[in-house]
């Protein structure tokens, strides 16, 4: 079997989550099947912030999935989006006869926007710009009537149903590379403490964009009340420039007299991130776009680093009492009530992280993910020869940096 994959906007150097996702699945997708291919317009981190990249790479796109689909060499075309409305390309594509007639797969990565999901601290021009580009009406007009709709979690699926979509659907959980993202050795945790400057104390890690929903700032806020209790505790703040840029995160600091404590660090290498941290704190306020189901999440727990996470789109469905604790979606409040909990005994986030990594390994290893993706290919295509040795190498190669989450 040949499957083609197309992603619009493919980062290159995996800066995004979705990215990686995609270079993940198709990596562990070739064993499987036979052969994996990938197209896709190459797009840098900083060029997604302009709307026009996502209209250009679209077009491209759709020229991609229509010669993939009009191939009597490929088997099944497995089309990737973000942003849910993306999927028009596709089904532009599909507007000729020869192009309908193999197994056509779409999937929605990222929830799409509902007003009630979006608290009013957003600003009002995003609001704006998600409820035209990203609306339930724009989603579900996109994606037309593939053979399947797959999405990562029951919370995408309930929005679906709910905006009107009655085909296929498919639920597949998201993957992570257990290889790349597994938990550190003591000589390594010391190393990458040295490394980005940390001391002895409790480390806490917030790693990914800076979009307005992905509740930094509540983060900020939270902080002084959770060193009243953890005098010793850090917090270790690694962005990228997508969504917003980190200026405003360094006058935050100065403002609330944080700058002991916090240490804020550009683009950089998530492993080294996460041995050194002994907490993460995922603050996400609202289910739209990547903080519907982080990667930095599945990426943490496969660490063996345990999570604070919020009551927010998918992170519910994920994130378990046994490695982990959940708190109200903008209340900094409760954030920091939650984090000293996960704090208060000395052994329990080793404890936690080891529950953590059993739960990945079972669940989201990408050779779990893939299988089940091979299902959904075998449900449309006929047998087929059993799969290529070689095929791995067809796929992209794999880096770890901060991806969008």
């Amino acid at each position: 079997m040949k499957a083609v994959h197309v992603y619009a906007t493919y980062v290159e150097g995996l800066h995004e989550g979705i990215s990686r996702n995609v270079n993940g699945l198709c990596r562990a997708l070739a064993p499987q099947i036979g052969e994996v291919r990938f197209d896709g317009p190459p797009a840098t981190l900083a060029s997604l912030n302009r709307r026009r990249t996502h209209l250009r790479h679209g077009r491209i796109a759709k020229r991609l999935l229509r010669a993939a689909l009009e191939d009597p060499n490929v088997d099944v075309v497995h089309h990737h989006v973000s942003i849910p409305a993306m999927a028009i390309f596709g089904r532009l594509a599909r507007f000729r006869r020869a192009a309908r007639q193999k197994p056509y797969f779409v999937h929605a990565w990222n929830a799409f926007y509902r007003a009630e999901d979006v608290p009013e601290s957003i600003a009002r021009r995003d609001r704006f710009y998600h409820a035209l580009f990203n609306g339930p009406s724009a989603a579900r007009w996109g994606v037309g009537r593939p053979d399947a709709l797959i999405v990562s979690s029951r919370f995408q699926a309930k929005q679906w149903r709910s905006a009107g979509y009655d085909g296929p659907l498919k639920v597949v959980p998201s993957g992570v590379d257990t290889q790349i993202f597994r938990p550190a050795t003591f000589l390594e945790r010391r190393l990458s403490r040295t490394d980005l400057g940390l001391g002895e104390g409790p480390v806490l890690l917030y790693y990914g964009h800076l979009s307005p929903w992905k509740g930094v700032r509540d983060l900020l806020n939270a902080f002084p009340q959770i060193l009243r209790v953890q005098p010793e505790a850090q917090l270790l703040v690694a962005h990228t420039d997508y969504g917003a840029h980190g200026d405003w995160l360094a006058r935050e600091v100065r403002r609330l007299g944080l700058e002991r404590y916090v240490h804020l660090r550009g683009v950089s290498h998530v492993p080294t991130l996460l041995a050194a941290a002994d907490v993460a704190v995922l603050p996400h306020v609202a289910a739209v776009g990547t903080a519907i189901h982080p990667n930095v999440l599945l990426e943490c727990l496969s660490a063996g680093v345990p999570v604070v996470g919020t009551r927010v789109g998918s992170i519910p469905e994920v994130l378990r009492e046994d490695f982990g604790r959940l708190a109200r979606p903008g209340d900094p409040h409760d954030l920091a009530i939650q984090t000293v909990r996960l704090l208060g005994a000395p052994d329990r986030p080793s404890l936690m992280g080891r529950a953590a990594r059993r739960f990945i390994l079972e669940h989201h290893d990408w050779s779990v993910v893939a299988r089940r993706i091979a299902e959904v290919y075998r449900e449309h295509v006929p047998a087929a020869p059993a799969p290529l040795p070689a095929a791995a190498a067809q796929a992209q190669p794999t880096e770890a940096t901060v991806s969008s989450r």
